[in-house]
């Protein structure tokens, strides 16, 4: 018997096609919290610090790799969200 878990692999970039959006270490984003809902019950700003692709186990059905950034908020706190969760924002100068 094989045993079935998720590959988790660090990744330097990641393209959102859809959105046409790149995110990569060191990016400004703005950061979006959803409660059970869907409603977001918080937001903020950040700096992108990792970026991970956790790669879905074999099952004959063709899922797409979800993509887990790891974001430095501007309130020090250091989250993880869902690549879908973010937005970009203009580099501080």
């Amino acid at each position: 018997m094989r045993e079935m878990t998720n590959k988790n692999e660090v990744i330097e970039t990641y393209h959102d096609k859809q959105r046409g959006i790149t995110l990569e270490p060191n990016t400004r984003v703005h950061w979006h919290d959803y409660d059970n809902h869907m409603i977001i019950r918080d937001g903020g700003f950040g700096t992108v610090i990792e970026l991970k692709m956790i790669k879905q186990p074999a099952s004959g059905i063709s899922v797409d790799p979800i993509i887990i950034v790891s974001v430095l908020c501007d309130n020090g706190n250091l989250k993880e969200f869902s690549a879908g969760d973010l937005d970009l924002e203009e580099p501080w100068e």
